[in-house]
Parts: C-alpha cells; sequence; structure tokens
C-alpha cells in the first residue's frame, strides 16, 4: 500500500516541543514509523520538501534528514 507523508506527520516525528501534546504526538507518529513504514510505499511531495525545507522551519535538518530516503511523488498537474 502506497502512503503520501503530509508535513504535519514529519514534523510530529522529530518536533522538540516538550508539551503533553506534542510528546504524545511524536511518540505516536514514531511508533507507527517503526512498525509500519516496513509494510508500506512511502512518498512526499515537492511541497512537503519545500516547506520542510523553509529556512524558518525550526527542525529544518532534523525533518529532511528523517525523509532523506522517501520517493518524492511525481505530480503531473495535466492530468
Amino acid at each position: 500500500m502506497k502512503v503520501y507523508l503530509e508535513t504535519s506527520f514529519i514534523s510530529a516525528c522529530v518536533t522538540t516541543r516538550l508539551d503533553a501534546s506534542s510528546v504524545h504526538r511524536k511518540r505516536e507518529s514514531l511508533e507507527w514509523w517503526q512498525s509500519e513504514r516496513p509494510k508500506h510505499d512511502l512518498m512526499v511531495s515537492d511541497e512537503v520538501l519545500i516547506e520542510l525545507g523553509n529556512p524558518a522551519y525550526p527542525s529544518r535538518s532534523d525533518a529532511l534528514a528523517f525523509i532523506r530516503q522517501v520517493p518524492v511523488l511525481a505530480v503531473n498537474w495535466e492530468e
């Protein structure tokens, strides 16, 4: 099964926030990443890379490294 990873999932995985909600989302997201990732064909889009690569994004390096090996979905706007 193919799974598209969007920015909020990746952000949850690399957050450094310590509030209870962020810690919970990070734990749940990383658990999914460990248990389910091998069962799926993962992909991201150029838009996700642009959002995570923004210099103002606080965890830019960690987020981009986290998805370094995830293929980028080819978008064909003409279809």
